[in-house]
Order: C-alpha cells, then structure tokens, then sequence
C-alpha cells in the first residue's frame, strides 16, 4: 500500500501540465494530441504517429480535455501492456459535431470478451472506466483486439465549435489551475472527503495538497456524517465512498442532492459493476469512479465539478 501511495503521489506532482496542457486550450485537440505523442516518445521511447484530419478548439464543456485524457491513458496501456514498440492515433471529424478518435497499435492484443471477468484487472476495469466516461458525455468507445493481432480502441463523442465570448474565454481556461490561481479574487475548490477507511481518505486528502486550485475542508467516515458536514461546510465537492456503516454514500447522495442541490457529488467505490454507477448517479451524483483506478482521474473529476460550476452558477 505505501509504495502504491508513493507511486500514486509521484503521478500527480506532474498532473498541471501533463492532464491539460496549456497547448490543448491555446490550439485544440490536435496538437495536443501531438505534444502527446512526442511526450510519449521522450518518456517511454515508443514512435506514436498521429494522423490529424480535424481541428478540434477546446469547448467550455471540457469534451476535448477529457478526450485527451481518455487517449493518454490508452497509449498508458500500450505501454504497459502491448509489447509494440509503437502506436497510432487518428482524428477525424464525422457529421453533425461528431469527433472520432482511433488509438491503434500492433501488439499482443487480448479477448475483449474477458472485460466483464476478473482477468487482468488492471487493464481491464482502465478500459471499462473509459467506456464509462464516454457514455456519460454521450459518446462511445469500440474496443476491436484479439490475441496475436493489436488492439485498436475507437472513440466517438459531440464536439460542437465552441461559441467564446470575451466574457467567457477566462472561464474556458479551467485546465490550467497554477495560472488561474493567481487571478484576482479566485477561490479554491473546496472539497470533503467521505469514506470510512482512514488510509482511503489520506491518500486522496495528500494529492489533493498537492494541488494549488483545490482544498479538503473535512472529513466523514459514513453518510451521516456526511450530510452533516455539507450542511456545514456547503464544499463545491463531495468525494463520496458508497459502503459505509450507518448510512451508505447513495442515501447520503440522495439527501444531499435534494438539500444542497449546488453540491457536486462524485460517487467513489471499490466496486466496478455498472450496478454502482448507476445507482449512486440515479441518488444525484454527477461523477463515479472506482478506488483501484488512478488518483489523476479523481482529480480531474474534481476539476470537471468546478468547472460546471464556474460556467454554470447554480447547478
């Protein structure tokens, strides 16, 4: 466990730069995903070779970040997992504000019939957590590999041009908390941390100090607690564990979505099924993600939150 907190805290001393780099926002999607590919290649020595047929601006609704975020943790698997020395990444734009994005590689692919088991897991829950994620913007993600022959993942979600104006530039900006803290009356995201197990809550609460745009106000151990505090503390964030003692997370969600609409829930479990999404996303949550999966994705999860509401006061 505390080299796993180790490696998980090293990860994200980098996240700033590495989640959303500033060229995403300047120039879009496509370079990007090409600082991408070339980050790739200093870091891990793998050819990544892009092939960009789109332009594709960052949009207030974070799409295109969380795309980028979906194919930097392909080629992560690549890495790991593929044994090919190299990778490919398509864009292209399809009709009606749709984006389409193919990571493909040539290496020792799997049976993506085993995604529903327990057969590596690591692998497997990072690409099922994928899928979700699309969904839940409403887009999808096709997973084409079998063993012996690659794996080439397709994901396609809406991506209209977005409509900036003078007003609303500074917002789009979101993904670049170091500078945005530095602005005039800007305030941290304020964060409570709810969980039973105590090393859970000390994990998440040290990479959340390492970031300069959010803060943790304080903890709960069960969902009683939990509406409590957010009766007290009102945080823009709720990290919220779905199994605990007295009253669960999803009762806890519920409650606190029908009080304290303006709070952002994200459900967090140790469970994968879609089951456990979806329930605590029916009870009000906004975001759900599972605790096996890496800290960068909760952090970027909370700054999803705090951008909704910075663009949208209120929800």
């Amino acid at each position: 466990m505390d080299e796993h907190l180790s490696e998980s805290l090293e990860s994200v001393r980098t996240l700033s730069s590495e989640l959303y780099p500033a060229i995403l926002q300047d120039a879009g999607l496509g370079p990007a995903l090409e600082w991408l590919a070339r980050q790739m290649k200093n870091k891990y020595n793998i050819e990544i070779q892009t092939q960009l047929n789109a332009e594709v601006k960052a949009d207030a609704e974070g799409v295109a970040g969380i795309v980028f975020e979906a194919v930097r943790e392909l080629l992560f698997n690549v890495v790991k997992h593929s044994k090919s020395p190299s990778a490919r990444i398509r864009l292209d734009r399809l009709g009606h504000g749709f984006i389409h994005v193919v990571v493909s590689d040539d290496g020792v692919g799997f049976d993506p019939t085993l995604l529903s088991t327990k057969h590596d897991k690591e692998t497997h829950l990072g690409l099922l957590s994928l899928r979700e994620r699309m969904h839940y913007i409403g887009g999808c993600l096709d997973i084409d590999s079998a063993p012996g022959r690659g794996t080439r993942v397709t994901l396609v979600v809406e991506a209209h041009e977005p409509r900036i104006t003078h007003e609303k530039t500074q917002l789009i900006q979101f993904a670049t908390p170091a500078a945005a803290a530095e602005e005039p009356g800007y305030q941290k995201t304020r964060v409570l941390l709810v969980d039973d197990h105590v090393i859970v809550r000390e994990a998440i609460r040290r990479a959340i100090a390492e970031e300069v745009d959010m803060d943790v106000v304080d903890e709960a151990s069960n969902g009683k607690q939990a509406v409590e505090l957010a009766h007290r503390y009102k945080p823009d964030v709720i990290i919220m564990d779905i199994s605990m003692p007295i009253m669960n997370g999803i009762e806890a969600t519920r409650r606190i979505a029908a009080e304290l609409p303006n709070i952002q829930v994200i459900g967090l479990s140790m469970f994968s099924h879609e089951d456990a999404g979806g329930a605590i996303r029916e009870a009000g949550a906004v975001d759900y993600l599972t605790k096996d999966g890496p800290l960068d994705d909760l952090i970027a999860a909370i700054r999803r939150c705090a951008h909704r509401l910075t663009v949208t006061p209120g929800v």
